[in-house]
């Protein structure tokens, strides 16, 4: 497969898929030395950035959201990211906000969704903001995270969770190289992968949730 969404929330492991697929050849965007990450112009663009000279150019997800009307926007934009390149993998959490419309106008294009556990998640997220969310906080969180990831779920051809990368890499990798076709060792690609300190990071918290079964984890 020639064309790859990468889509996800914040540190579950997306960065980490980038990098794997840009190893199997897949194009991803110019180097980030500040991060050491390979962003996508598309991607970059698309984040309200204030000293972004597109900013008036580019359309929104918000606008996608409620219009939904964008296609040549999108695939103009795309082919000046990808440099016309057919082999690419593009990354953006809110591209799991428009999945529909993404295999509309891709419909050979796959869509990976990267997850971790859901409450891991949301604590990690929450830990760059300065307050500490009370439990409450959390489950009103994790309510909001279940609709859209489960919207996700139903236009999602693979779903990559970053325990699993973590723990199992070689049977991560192999899944993924087995649904996207790609014929290499995943030995080669083991280190490339760290795990993060804040993995497990919820301990003994414990929230009810249909969306934390629905991905394969306990609660």
């Amino acid at each position: 497969m020639d064309q790859i969404f990468v889509g996800g929330w914040a540190s579950s492991g997306s960065r980490v898929l980038q990098q794997i697929l840009e190893r199997a050849g897949y194009y991803v965007g110019i180097k980030d030395k500040d991060r050491n990450e390979s962003y996508d112009y598309l991607g970059r663009m698309l984040v309200v950035d204030p000293k972004s000279i597109y900013l008036e150019m580019i359309p929104t997800f918000e606008r996608w959201y409620t219009q939904r009307d964008n296609e040549l926007e999108f695939k103009a934009m795309l082919w000046a990211t990808t440099l016309g390149k057919k082999k690419w993998s593009l990354k953006h959490g809110q591209f799991m906000l428009i999945v529909p419309d993404l295999k509309k106008w891709y419909p050979n294009a796959k869509f990976i969704l990267t997850v971790r556990h859901p409450v891991d998640n949301l604590l990690r997220t929450t830990s760059f903001e300065k307050f500490i969310p009370s439990y409450s906080e959390i489950d009103k969180r994790l309510q909001r995270y279940s609709l859209i990831t489960r919207s996700a779920l139903l236009h999602t051809d693979h779903v990559v969770r970053l325990e699993d990368l973590c723990y199992k890499p070689e049977a991560a990798i192999s899944k993924l190289f087995n649904m996207l076709n790609i014929e290499d060792d995943p030995k080669k690609y083991l280190d490339i992968i760290k795990t993060p300190d804040s993995l497990g990071c919820r301990g003994d918290l414990k929230l009810n949730n249909e969306i934390i079964e629905l991905l394969g984890y306990d609660n």
